[in-house]
């Protein structure tokens, strides 16, 4: 049986793509930043200060050689947030990003995605506490979703994947292995 990503996988996905291109386009050719006013900036000095640019966001925080480095937060014209560090123009290192839908991601970045630990709230309730591998749930985490279901375990490329405990809100737990977002049927039933 093929299982379907979730809406919430899919956005995950998406968003994460997103925000890369997003701040690829931000920058002009030569990586810096495209600004429309801004206070003292010198190529190769670290500076920190609030940047309006020629697409309606701001950028408050470090910059060397024109690029985001170090601490900063940067505002995009639709009201999107990201709080956090920088390398190289891309959200790099632990940040947190909001956008105006009420998803919000708060965690480990690296090259603009979530990479490392990370916690993802969905605004439906659904949370995600764990491992991230290029934007996607890798290694152990806990799924909680709105309605109260728990899955405590491995995920591998987006899905559940390995050993892990799936709990209804009845009390129901399947204890067990899964492949590919799916139970494998290795594992036992418990009821309350």
């Amino acid at each position: 049986m093929k299982s379907v990503p979730s809406n919430e996988n899919r956005f995950v996905i998406a968003f994460a793509v997103i925000v890369s291109v997003f701040l690829a386009a931000c920058s002009d050719n030569e990586g810096g930043l495209a600004k429309v006013e801004s206070g003292k900036t010198e190529q190769g000095e670290s500076t920190s200060d609030v940047h309006s640019l020629e697409d309606g966001s701001t950028y408050q925080g470090q910059l060397q050689n024109g690029d985001k480095n170090g601490q900063g937060i940067y505002i995009w014209p639709n009201g999107d947030r990201y709080d956090g560090e920088w390398k190289n123009g891309l959200m790099s290192g632990q940040g947190t990003f909001e956008d105006k839908q009420g998803h919000v991601y708060s965690g480990q970045w690296q090259k603009g995605v979530f990479h490392g630990r990370g916690i993802y709230r969905w605004p439906s309730g659904s949370r995600y506490e764990g491992g991230f591998v290029n934007g996607r749930k890798e290694g152990v985490g806990t799924y909680e979703w709105a309605d109260g279901r728990v899955y405590r375990g491995e995920f591998k490329n987006d899905l559940k994947h390995g050993s892990g405990t799936y709990t209804w809100p009845d009390g129901r737990k399947y204890m067990g292995e899964f492949a590919n977002d799916l139970r494998t049927g290795r594992g036992k039933m418990l009821y309350p």
